[in-house]
């Protein structure tokens, strides 16, 4: 069975990959996962004639090696396709300098440091910036989510109002506070899918 998953996700990917999309100039691989992405986004560029760029965050046969010990033979076979498809690539990527001078040395792949910072023009949002988001997304947001609404300070539905309270924000005058006992906001680029509880 541990060895029928990547075979099945090898065939879906390719599928995808050679099939279900236009063909791109360029794909573009983070690793890991490395199998079977790799082989897959490979043979893909080389079917599509396309280049095939790998974007190294970590190695997957390391992360494999925490689950299945060090000395494992699949975290052997594991970290030798990892190394004969990373050789394959036109181009590759890592955020650190480490990365890149292991990936030059005990590898020998030559990649690109490309650091994860924000741009210069992010900054920390002032309080009055927070205030009118929160503002702004409760006229969005008419329809009323339950006692988990985190921008409608029980309100909604009122026409015509001026909104001077979120659950995280209080305007008092002309000055606006965090409140004490604001709630949590997590934003993430990544995909979640929210369980119901």
């Amino acid at each position: 069975m541990l060895l029928l998953k990547p075979i099945i996700k090898f065939f879906m990917l390719l599928w995808f990959l050679c099939l279900k999309i236009p063909s791109p100039d360029l794909f573009i691989v983070q690793n890991p996962p490395s199998v079977p992405t790799l082989v897959a986004v490979r043979w893909a560029s080389s079917l599509r004639n396309s280049a095939f760029i790998i974007d190294w965050h970590n190695f997957g046969y390391t992360l494999l090696g925490l689950s299945l010990g060090r000395n494992s033979r699949f975290v052997s076979v594991y970290r030798w396709i990892e190394n004969r498809y990373g050789k394959m690539a036109d181009g590759s990527l890592c955020v650190t300098k480490a990365m890149q001078h292991e990936l030059a040395q005990n590898w020998g792949i030559n990649a690109t440091v490309l650091y994860d910072q924000p741009p210069e023009f992010f900054h920390p949002t002032s309080l009055e910036e927070k205030h009118k988001l929160f503002c702004r997304l409760d006229k969005d947001l008419r329809q009323p989510l339950g006692s988990g609404d985190c921008v409608s300070g029980g309100r909604l539905g009122m026409e015509n109002y001026e909104l001077d309270e979120t659950l995280f924000t209080t305007q008092v005058g002309t000055g606006i506070f965090l409140k004490p006992n604001r709630a949590a906001l997590v934003v993430s680029s990544i995909r979640c899918i929210w369980a119901r509880i």
